[in-house]
C-alpha cells in the first residue's frame, strides 16, 4: 500500500500543507498523522478518511493505485482547515462519523453563500 503513502504526500505537496498544519487544523497529534501515512495499511478507515477531510479529496482517492487522479483532483477552497477546525465535532474527529469531502464541500459552499 505504498502508493496511499504517495498519495497522501502527492496531496499534501499539491496543497502545500505540512503535517503540523494537519495536526493544528485536528487535533491529531503529528505523531499519529505520521504513524498513518507511513504505515496505512496498520490505520483504521476512519483514520484515513480524517486525513482526506484534512486534504480535502474522498478517501477512495488515496486508495487508488493511480497517482494521476490524485494530481487531477480539484484544490480546496481557501480557509477550509480553518472552517473543519472550528467544526471537529460536527465533522467526526472527535468522536461520531467522519464527514465526506463531499459534505464538507457543501458545507463551505453554504458558508460562503451566507458571507456573500
Amino acid at each position: 500500500m505504498i502508493y496511499v503513502t504517495n498519495n497522501i504526500n502527492i496531496r499534501k505537496a499539491q496543497i502545500g500543507l505540512t503535517v503540523q498544519d494537519m495536526a493544528v487544523a485536528s487535533d491529531i497529534s503529528r505523531q499519529q498523522i505520521h504513524n498513518v501515512i507511513a504505515n496505512p495499511e496498520k490505520a483504521m478507515f476512519r483514520s484515513l478518511a480524517k486525513i482526506a477531510v484534512l486534504l480535502y479529496c474522498p478517501v477512495e482517492l488515496l486508495l487508488q493505485s493511480d497517482p494521476g487522479l490524485v494530481v487531477d483532483y480539484p484544490l480546496p477552497p481557501k480557509g477550509y482547515l480553518e472552517h473543519v477546525r472550528e467544526n471537529l465535532q460536527k465533522y467526526g474527529f472527535n468522536g461520531g462519523t467522519v464527514i465526506t469531502v463531499e459534505e464538507l464541500a457543501r458545507e463551505l459552499d453554504n458558508r460562503y453563500r451566507e458571507i456573500a
